[in-house]
């Protein structure tokens, strides 16, 4: 009897899709061609986009208060006053002690100036107690001319570019005022409603106000996969949970050509992500993931041991069998009496291959010691199913191979085998077989943003945030849609989408920019971590800095990176003589110098009174002096 392997080779796929891309590896994970598919192809595609800022800000509000000559006729009014509506707002309320009248009062914060007493006294229901008298306070601030002229003026100081006002809600009806702007061609607002999100207006009172982009989407569906009934009972679904208008417009199919046209919003940018990715799935499109989709299942390894009918056949076939069937689990080995010649087949590595060889035939001591030496390379155990690769014959548990994938100090491509000084190129097909989807999609991912960085001249990822989408640079349209998170680009200059300038314009605003942030730096107002290129600001304390970006300890004065804080502050006192903090330091010296003082009087006075009073005068300075550096940290904002 002998043993031989083969895996099954249904050849993998040429191509991984990637979302709108589909990628060809070569051995190492090397990207040997990057298709981006034209969306045209797709069930769904993107046809439009038009975006829009809505701008929401707290008018101007006072306080009420609502005295009673009794308790229980306050608490009474309290119990329905905080469950009423004005306006379309909640009413907050509180019950304040007796003044020196002995009134209680009912004080409702935040009504608009608009509400009369007439209106308060309405939500008291029949037979119950009025206020004997309402007092209303100071309005927090002025009511502006035009507040939406405010807003318009100070977007427009940020984009340089004229918005107009499209829908506003009167102000009477709300605490809160809202406005909608558009602007000319369609920008991506994300950053600038990031930027202006809370930010206090002088003349609202230092107020803040509250931006969000909508997104106004219009998607053709291939007309071969409109479902009207499950659609439409989507749209309903989409509007009661998540208030998203999908408008439906399928006259276009009645000559039978044309798509479906479906508008979605406009809407915050998540909400209409959701809806389409929704149709997407209601149209059994292509599933829009942020993942990488396999187009074909990874086989797994199946070695064969082919028996010829001696004496020992039957102790193989049953009692051997039985003993494998143990020692690596049911359904990993069989007995096919259909081959010629007879076999045992094993589904598994080569560390299971050798543990039913040894179970099969135990007086046979070559597979036992075979066994013992397939010891992975790295953890030097064989109690586990290992990865081989072909070329080498190198060794490597699963585990230790799914880690050395993913390696946690980065990833370098292309991908080489384990073994050190060894430069075999790992192949695409056991990277699939021996990893987890999940891993070897990340791997795949990573692959392709090398490729892209590597190939600026071809392709480019999507400049919107958290988004990897791949797009051709110089396309024939010049607007490029991201079908994820809708951000239009130039195709040319590969920035987001620049509606009134050039790239060569866009390009040297964006340079200026970059000119002024590089002379700050250069200047020493910050510095570049030598780590993630995050930009650090000092501004006080000692120099000693942790970065925001990677959290790694540093030196402010050489940048030098270590493990921890006390390495840094080692570092500081060795090498630069101090740790910066000029404050700080002389509080410490003045701290020693007192327990300094304290060790003297106690070693010169022998008198046990003299020596408690010295003892008290110092342990009092001691306090003062902490007491002192206490207000100072508080000063400066510890």
């Amino acid at each position: 009897m002998r043993a031989t392997s083969y895996r099954p080779d249904p050849g993998p796929p040429k191509y991984t899709v990637l979302d709108l891309a589909k990628v060809s590896f070569e051995d190492g994970l090397i990207v040997n061609d990057l298709l981006v598919s034209d969306s045209n192809n797709t069930k769904v595609r993107v046809q439009d986009v038009a975006t829009s800022l809505e701008v929401t800000r707290y008018q101007p509000s006072h306080n009420v208060w609502m005295h009673f000559t009794k308790q229980e006729d306050a608490d009474a009014a309290m119990s329905f006053l905080q469950r009423a509506n004005v306006n379309g707002s909640l009413l907050s309320c509180t019950i304040k002690a007796p003044d020196k009248a002995g009134a209680w009062s009912v004080q409702i914060a935040n009504i608009t100036q608009e509400v009369t007493d007439k209106q308060l006294k309405a939500l008291f229901p029949p037979n119950t107690v009025k206020p004997a008298k309402i007092v209303h306070g100071k309005a927090l601030y002025e009511e502006v001319s035009s507040p939406v002229a405010t807003i318009t003026k100070r977007i427009e100081q940020e984009t340089r570019r004229k918005i107009r006002c499209d829908e506003t809600v009167p102000l009477k009806k709300n605490i809160k005022g809202r406005a909608v702007f558009t602007f000319e061609g369609s920008p991506n607002l994300g950053s600038l409603a990031r930027k202006l999100e809370r930010e206090q207006i002088p003349k609202f009172g230092q107020t803040k106000i509250f931006v969000t982009e909508r997104v106004r989407v219009v998607v053709l569906l291939d007309r071969h996969s409109y479902k009207p009934g499950q659609l439409k009972a989507m749209a309903r679904e989409k509007y009661d949970n998540d208030h998203v208008k999908i408008h439906i417009d399928d006259a276009s199919m009645i000559d039978g050509l044309k798509p479906v046209r479906i508008t979605i919003g406009p809407s915050p940018t998540e909400v209409v992500m959701e809806a389409k990715a929704v149709i997407t799935v209601c149209a059994n499109a292509p599933a829009m993931s942020r993942t990488l989709t396999e187009v074909a299942p990874k086989p797994a390894p199946s070695h064969r041991i082919r028996l010829t009918k001696t004496s020992n056949y039957r102790h193989v076939t049953t009692e051997g069998l039985a003993v494998a069937e143990r020692a690596v689990g049911p359904g990993k080995v069989r007995l096919n009496e259909e081959s010629n010649p007879p076999a045992i087949e094993v589904q598994g590595g080569v560390a299971t291959l050798r543990k039913v060889q040894v179970a099969l035939f135990p007086n046979n001591d070559k597979y036992a010691k075979q066994l013992e030496e397939l010891a992975c390379t790295i953890c030097c155990t064989n109690d586990q199913e290992h990865v081989q690769l072909p070329s080498c014959d190198h060794v490597c548990c699963t585990d230790c191979f799914s880690g050395y994938c993913r390696n946690e100090n980065g990833l370098r491509l292309p991908l080489t085998c384990f073994q050190l000084g060894c430069n075999t190129l790992i192949p695409v097909r056991l990277l699939r077989s021996a990893l987890s989807e999940d891993a070897f999609q990340q791997l795949a991912k990573h692959a392709v943003k090398e490729y892209v960085a590597k190939h600026p001249g071809q392709h480019a990822q999507c400049p919107g945030p958290d988004c990897d989408m791949v797009f051709r640079v110089g396309a024939v349209v010049e607007r490029h849609i991201c079908p994820r998170c809708f951000t239009v680009s130039c195709t040319n200059c590969k920035a987001e989408m620049h509606d009134g300038e050039t790239c060569a314009e866009c390009k040297y605003r964006e340079e200026g920019h970059m000119r002024a942030l590089e002379e700050y730096l250069r200047q020493g107002n910050a510095k570049r971590c030598k780590r993630c290129d995050t930009i650090i600001q000092k501004n006080l304390g000692c120099n000693h800095m942790t970065c925001a970006g990677c959290k790694s300890h540093m030196c402010w004065l050489c940048m030098q990176i270590f493990g921890d804080a006390d390495a840094v502050y080692n570092h500081l006192y060795e090498k630069h003589g101090g740790y910066g903090d000029g404050e700080a330091e002389e509080q410490a010296d003045e701290i020693d110098r007192v327990h300094a003082e304290l060790e003297g009087l106690r070693r010169r006075v022998d008198d046990p009174v003299d020596r408690a009073v010295a003892r008290r005068v110092v342990e009092q300075r001691l306090h003062d002096l902490a007491v002192r550096v206490v207000e100072e940290n508080e000063e400066l904002g510890f």
